[in-house]
């Protein structure tokens, strides 16, 4: 629940209204934005809960034990291995047999940005297994010729930015504000965990993505808070759902704040909390 700024009783929102538009649904917002509840980070708990994750402690032994390249060519050849055991069809081969074409490139029309491996969150299914322990970042003389190949190309229409959590990558913003001055039209994804709004020094997150027209992709796992919370880690629902969302519908007034329809669950959810009366 927001509280207004000199108000002692909590103000409710208008529930936002939902339309779907070519598989998402944009959410069209208030006028005016409640300030955001302050939240303490999720690092400290995330980094606990790393600590006390058996399967990861043993991976990072192997990984000292043997090296990372070492490691990933062991697995490697157990996953052949096992796939050759089940007879199953090499990728080219399966595709044959379904009648299409070898897979041909074709123009890029879309430059997505894997921006940085640091994330509030370590979830157990990130297939790139970003956590508060990665340092793994883009510095700013990639973003800037990034910037420079998006300038020279006439087929980008879309730029992705994906992590980690991008927007705590000090490249974000600025990866943002050049990219939109580049171009009125050119469609910015940012892929969010949602939870990061809640992070210090992200206060102004919502409205920043507002200014510059940015399609926020949400992921959530799941609708309930159970399998949430046991995949990516203590509090990252209901700080996904009652506060972010929330949030993202309040500070986007200048247009909409668009989610994929594989966030649906998440947004049904923010429904029944933006519009109960009896939600706290």
């Amino acid at each position: 629940m927001q509280v207004l700024s000199g108000t002692r009783r909590p103000v409710r929102q208008p529930a936002a209204s939902c339309l779907r538009e070519h598989g998402t649904r944009s959410i069209r917002c208030p006028a005016a934005a409640p300030q955001q509840e302050q939240r303490s980070s999720l690092i400290p708990e995330t980094m606990q809960d790393l600590a006390a994750d058996t399967d990861l402690q043993a991976t990072l032994a192997a990984i000292a034990a043997k090296g990372q390249q070492q490691l990933t060519r062991e697995e490697a050849r157990a996953r052949k291995r096992s796939l050759q055991g089940l007879g199953l069809p090499g990728f080219e081969q399966k595709l044959q047999g379904f009648g299409f074409e070898p897979l041909r490139r074709q123009q890029c029309t879309t430059l997505q940005l894997n921006i940085g491996l640091y994330c509030n969150q370590a979830c157990s299914h990130c297939h790139v297994e970003s956590s508060p322990a990665r340092s793994e970042m883009m510095q700013q003389q990639t973003a800037q010729r990034c910037l420079q190949l998006m300038a020279g190309s006439e087929d980008v229409a879309c730029l992705d930015i994906t992590g980690g959590a991008p927007e705590l990558n000090a490249q974000f913003r600025y990866l943002v504000r050049e990219a939109r001055a580049l171009s009125s039209s050119l469609e910015i994804i940012d892929r969010c965990n949602l939870t990061v709004l809640c992070e210090p020094g992200q206060e102004d997150l919502a409205e920043f993505l507002s200014e510059h027209r940015v399609r926020v992709v949400a992921s959530l796992p799941c609708y309930g808070q159970d399998n949430v919370d046991k995949q990516r880690g203590r509090g990252v629902f209901e700080r996904s759902i009652e506060v972010n969302i929330k949030n993202l519908c309040c500070n986007g007034s200048s247009g909409a704040l668009c989610l994929s329809s594989a966030g649906a669950a998440c947004l049904s959810a923010a429904s029944r909390l933006l519009s109960s009366p009896d939600q706290s």
